[in-house]
């Protein structure tokens, strides 16, 4: 018997101590995290707290917690019923450091958002580590450097918006699904970076539904297996880059017909537009100006609502504008 209770009191003693491990690196991993991202500037002192233009919400957020205090109660974060950090939302809260590699330590964290700071440096490859990631915000920032091959590991992620950072790089291949998994990935916004190489091929994001890549730096050609393998896409925008090549015939028909909106602007695309669009009645805004075009599909002007589409935005290069509608007109009045 008394063996018995020692091996049972083992057991619960190295439960006991295995959680207070898990409780403190957590801890740690949030209070790193409040001091490398509050830059310097920001944490106010007993003299200048009154005296700076600091913001109120920089102020709390620079300053830690009282001791003792459930970090599942500090602003921003949420826990799940367990006393896991699950979320962290510190958008627009005037911060200017770096993300630390500890971030690593939060493997229950599903949703961050960091969203409009002012935040700069690279992603640690540790960061990457966030296996439970399945939202993640970090646009309008500061971020630089590349998107690491270690993407691949978000296996949960739905939304990764990027957008207006300074990211430089290939968009990496491993965000594509794997042979016998589909990648769960809904939301991809990679707009106004500085992005280089070619769109992958052979991603077969059947579940993602947006797709922005625009002003970026990105050459190659449209990859034709887009339109095979985007099954839900209904937003696709490649506008202001570098792209060539004609727009593959798999484009019109993708997302089972139901694109709604398609910026292809502002490249070096080439060819004739192709009009095998399967239904007219989707489309609401599809810019083409700005490329190398000779000749636009006659079935690309159905979309006007005059026609029975629902299209609001349509812009062409006149030397192809053959649309006898209100778009070419607005647009080529002058005969330009």
């Amino acid at each position: 018997q008394s063996s018995s209770t020692t091996d049972v009191t083992t057991v619960d003693t190295g439960i006991a101590l295995y959680n207070d491990l898990e409780a403190f690196a957590q801890r740690f991993a949030l209070l790193t995290m409040r001091y490398a991202l509050a830059s310097t500037s920001t944490i106010p002192t007993s003299s200048t707290t009154a005296s700076t233009g600091t913001s109120s919400l920089s102020r709390d957020f620079a300053t830690f917690p009282q001791m003792g205090q459930d970090e599942c109660l500090w602003n921003g974060v949420t826990c799940n019923e367990n006393g896991k950090v699950s979320r962290i939302d510190f958008s627009d809260s005037g911060l200017s450091g770096t993300i630390p590699p500890e971030m690593r330590l939060l493997q229950h964290l599903q949703v961050l958002d960091l969203s409009a700071n002012q935040l700069h440096g690279t992603l640690p490859d540790e960061f990457y580590d966030l296996r439970s990631l399945q939202r993640l915000y970090l646009y309008h920032n500061q971020l630089e450097g590349t998107l690491s091959p270690y993407i691949g590991q978000w296996r949960e992620l739905e939304y990764l918006h990027l957008s207006h950072n300074k990211f430089t790089g290939n968009i990496p291949r491993q965000l594509q699904s794997g042979t016998d998994w589909t990648r769960p990935l809904k939301y991809l916004n990679l707009y106004s970076n500085s992005l280089t190489g070619s769109i992958p091929e052979n991603l077969r994001l059947s579940e993602l539904y947006y797709f922005d890549v625009g002003r970026n730096n990105l050459q190659g050609t449209i990859p034709a297996d887009m339109g095979n393998d985007f099954n839900s896409l209904r937003y696709l925008h490649i506008d202001h880059n570098r792209l060539s090549g004609s727009i593959p015939e798999t484009i019109p028909p993708m997302g089972n017909g139901r694109l709604f909106s398609f910026f292809a602007s502002h490249n070096f695309l080439s060819g004739r537009v192709p009009d095998n669009w399967v239904m007219f009645n989707k489309l609401v805004q599809y810019t083409l100006h700005e490329n190398r075009f000779d000749e636009l599909g006659e079935n690309n002007c159905r979309f006007n609502v005059f026609a029975g589409g629902e299209l609001c935005e349509f812009k062409a290069d006149c030397n192809i504008c053959s649309c006898n509608d209100i778009f070419c007109q607005r647009m080529c009045q002058d005969g330009n």
